[in-house]
């Protein structure tokens, strides 16, 4: 993958979920040594490639069910420090639906929870931002309708459309005010088989919802004040 793509991918995601150990039954040592692996071949084939490693359920709740699973911060601590040439964390924050890890949190644990990473030395990319845009399950989502976001807390107000915006918003706004992070990529584009009911920036039929508008004004501000955070 990496011999035929090295043209065209100037970034790297070459392992995201390791420490939940919830593929593999790994030792801690293995799952660092994994990890080391993975980025020395993208680094041979390519030198100069950016390389990043993702963090999935950042807030760590997997690990008071998995015995073998490594809390998250320390499983980035430990790579921090064990001389693995990687570029940069990765973070999965998708909220909304009663999963593990995936119940609604407030802005200001959220922006800890970055904090915790700028000590680490490298920057961060949000690579899977997202909450709900309804308040019903999704039969047409990947849970095919098994996950319901009245019974994974509330932001404000029960989801709808325009409240995904303005969640949108203030996560980007906040994120973007800090100067390690370096990128935020919603995680779902549209409502087709997405992983949150109703959690896409289009609908089922391409059509822009009102998160979709709210990005591209996002966008439009940075453009004109490249030097701003917004």
């Amino acid at each position: 993958m990496v011999n035929r793509y090295k043209r065209a991918v100037s970034a790297w995601n070459v392992a995201a979920g390791l420490q939940t150990n919830a593929a593999f039954t790994l030792t801690f040592e293995q799952i660092v040594e994994l990890t080391r692996m993975l980025v020395s071949q993208v680094k041979t084939m390519i030198p100069n490639a950016r390389t990043l490693i993702t963090i999935t359920y950042p807030f760590g709740e997997y690990h008071a069910h998995g015995k073998a699973s490594v809390p998250p911060m320390l499983y980035a601590e430990m790579l921090a420090q064990a001389g693995i040439n990687f570029e940069a964390f990765a973070l999965e924050i998708e909220m909304g639906v009663p999963e593990p890890g995936m119940f609604v949190r407030d802005l200001f644990q959220l922006s800890c929870l970055l904090d915790r990473f700028s000590t680490l030395g490298r920057p961060v990319f949000l690579t899977a931002v997202g909450v709900p845009g309804r308040a019903t399950p999704d039969s047409g989502d990947v849970s095919e309708g098994r996950l319901d976001p009245a019974a994974a807390g509330r932001w404000r107000r029960p989801w709808d459309e325009q409240l995904q915006a303005e969640w949108l918003e203030a996560v980007y706004q906040m994120a973007l005010s800090k100067p390690f992070v370096e990128s935020i990529a919603w995680s779902n584009l549209a409502d087709l088989h997405p992983t949150l009911p109703g959690g896409g920036l289009l609908d089922d039929m391409l059509r822009p919802k009102a998160g979709f508008e709210k990005l591209q004004q996002l966008r439009e501000r940075l453009r004109q004040n490249p030097a701003k955070k917004v």
